[in-house]
């Protein structure tokens, strides 16, 4: 009798260690992307050809493998470039393992590998891919025309692993709350004004790298003029220039300039000139005379409105005197500009 139990327990053991198992084996895989990876299930007493193995993806629920056959080969459908970077090694005994090439953010998942049937087993390993930062998209888009006074929330979105940190900036300005940098995907403008219209950056960034994308944003305004030298004195026979900068959207219709009321043009025999460029218009006097004096205007024109500045060109020595400070808002700007540029590409 006691011979006949032993005999039973020699043969439930004989079946239990022929049981097939999947051995514990690595949790955790770490590599850089465009590195190659092997995922290595250590099995014992798995027939490969009859006993059902598999790989399964677990972010996306994808089946990889089954038995000996690829179900899913890497492709990535939207990512045409990425195709065909997985097989099997089933080389090895006592091994089902599945070999990543160019691991990819696609890549990085729980991954299970798992038999199925008269004696259930699995293990699992996460894999980790660290890739640098892309910009998968930026809303409403990356250029774009606002009304004035409307709102608009401007969405970047990037991906990477670690995840990226998200930045807006303005190159060269502040945002319009005032801050150099503001951290987080969306950036709310709310009740836009012509100081906000231009250029708005989304950087991305992560120990692996920095990505940026850049809106630009139009808007319809009417002119606005800067005058730097409001009082340009000169000697009779000498040059002089009298300058206007300007502003505005759509670009202006009418650029013109007036003295005493009275419209200016070439004058070849006077010896004026009139150069204008898509943000200057100047008057130039080749040989100044007594009749070049007087009180000057310039005047721009646009489908927004019309904007005109006076200045006075008059005899003496004396330094032009500058605008009022108001009308030297861009060389405050560009001055901040500079601040802001330098600060903002440390920071980031």
């Amino acid at each position: 009798m006691e011979r006949a139990i032993l005999l039973l327990t020699l043969f439930a053991l004989s079946v239990y260690a022929q049981d097939t198992n999947i051995i514990p084996f690595r949790h955790n895989i770490s590599v850089v992307e465009n590195q190659n990876v092997e995922l290595i299930c250590k099995t014992r007493n798995v027939n490969h050809q009859t006993d059902l193995i598999s790989w399964t993806r677990v972010e996306d629920n994808a089946l990889i493998s089954l038995r000996q056959e690829l179900i899913n080969k890497g492709d990535d459908p939207n990512e045409p470039g990425v195709n065909e970077r997985y097989t099997l090694d089933l080389g090895k005994e006592n091994e089902y393992s599945l070999i990543i090439t160019d691991a990819v953010l696609l890549d990085q998942s729980k991954w299970i590998c798992q038999i199925q049937g008269g004696h259930p087993a699995k293990e699992a390993v996460w894999l980790t891919v660290r890739s640098k930062p892309i910009i998968e998209d930026i809303v409403p888009s990356r250029a774009f025309f606002a009304e004035a006074n409307s709102t608009h929330t401007l969405r970047c979105r990037a991906k990477g692993s670690p995840d990226p940190n998200i930045v807006w900036s303005r190159p060269g300005k502040v945002l319009p709350r005032g801050e150099v940098l503001y951290h987080g995907n969306e950036l709310e403008l709310v009740n836009m004004t012509s100081e906000d219209r231009g250029i708005y950056q989304c950087t991305a960034s992560n120990t692996l790298g920095v990505a940026r994308e850049q809106v630009t944003i139009t808007m319809n305004f009417k002119p606005t003029i800067y005058v730097y030298k409001r009082m340009v004195y000169s000697q009779l026979k000498g040059k002089a220039s009298l300058t206007c900068e300007f502003d505005g959207f759509p670009a202006p219709s009418e650029i013109l300039w007036r003295k005493n009321g009275v419209e200016v043009f070439d004058n070849k025999k006077e010896e004026i000139t009139i150069t204008t460029t898509n943000k200057q218009t100047n008057i130039h006097f080749g040989r100044v005379r007594a009749n070049h004096f007087g009180e000057y205007q310039c005047r721009i024109r646009n489908s927004q409105g019309l904007a005109y500045e006076k200045l006075i060109f008059a005899e003496g020595l004396g330094e032009a005197t500058p605008a009022p400070l108001s009308h030297a808002a861009p060389v405050t700007v560009s001055v901040v500009a500079m601040v802001i540029s330098f600060f903002a590409a440390f920071l980031l």
